[in-house]
């Protein structure tokens, strides 16, 4: 069976999709199939369920972070697990992101960091030497693979802008 996967038209501005649309939606399918895969790499996967309680999880971090909720946070992580978990639990907390790519240079990376004024920066083991380098002292770095990744989950591909 063909999906349509053409160019949809863009909604208006104020039909945008915000952040607790998008949670809403996502919990929405967590409630319609909780034990289907929701991601799946050649290194692993996880379901609606599980990837719906790591996306908690952050969400907790981020209502519980005294850093100015005004402020976008940054991703640079190359776990799309992680990547994905870290993109709904900041719309669950009501939180921008910014996804950052490993592949551009670092002084673009600590450049971006600076202009958007990140409250904090979500990195997993890998990253996290990339943003001590190019971030300023002031930046709060949190290692998502050492609060979030459960016993058993392999490592995934890397999350560029989704």
């Amino acid at each position: 069976m063909a999906h349509d996967v053409g160019v949809r038209p863009r909604p208006s501005e104020d039909a945008g999709l915000s952040g607790d649309v998008l949670a809403a939606r996502f919990e929405q399918q967590v409630a319609m199939a909780p034990d289907r895969t929701a991601i799946l790499t050649d290194r692993g996967e996880v379901t609606f369920r599980e990837l719906d309680s790591m996306a908690d999880g952050v969400a907790a971090m981020l209502r519980s972070t005294p850093a100015d909720p005004e402020r976008p946070i940054a991703l640079l992580l190359q776990d799309m697990i992680l990547c994905v978990a870290a993109m709904l639990g900041a719309a669950k907390a009501g939180r921008t992101y910014i996804p950052l790519d490993i592949g551009f240079p670092e002084a673009w990376l600590g450049q971006t960091l600076e202009t958007a004024e990140a409250a904090l920066v979500f990195t997993d083991a890998d990253t996290t030497p990339i943003i001590k380098r190019v971030a300023s002292e002031e930046t709060r770095v949190l290692e998502l693979d050492q609060v979030l990744l459960r016993p058993g989950l392999k490592r995934n591909f890397m999350c560029l802008a989704l």
